[in-house]
């Protein structure tokens, strides 16, 4: 177990070294999604603190926000909570969030008790499109 959190560890430092932050912050939520469930991990200064958050809608209607200083996207309550406003990601970040998504969902599926195998799956697919 060590040994795979080590390595789930430098991903998250390979992820966090991508060129582009705004697509860093959107992997690291979806990532925290897929491994942990959805809902942010607040850190303690963000809480009771309103700021903006960006937003996605997917093809399947269902609305993701993350916001600075919480970790993962934000259920309902917490964009009530947290969100002074909701701004929609530009750039394309949606369509390569719902990318990123959909290849955290199928490396958790395939590896569901695996995190190496998780993450051996889903670095070139979050590289494959992040390069684009």
């Amino acid at each position: 177990m060590a040994d795979s959190l080590g390595f789930a560890q430098w991903c998250v430092e390979e992820i966090a070294g991508h060129e582009h932050a705004a697509d860093q912050v959107m992997a690291l939520a979806l990532l925290k999604d897929a491994l942990v469930g959805e809902g942010a991990i607040v850190l303690p200064e963000r809480r009771g603190v309103k700021a903006p958050c960006t937003c996605c809608t997917l093809s399947t209607g269902k609305k993701i926000c993350t916001t600075k200083g919480a970790i993962g996207t934000l259920t309902r309550p917490e964009i009530t909570d947290l969100c002074s406003e909701t701004r929609t990601a530009p750039d394309g970040r949606c369509a390569r969030a719902e990318h990123i998504r959909g290849a955290a969902a199928r490396c958790k599926e395939s590896n569901p008790e695996n995190v190496r195998g998780f993450f051996e799956c889903f670095i070139p697919a979050f590289y494959e499109k992040a390069r684009r």
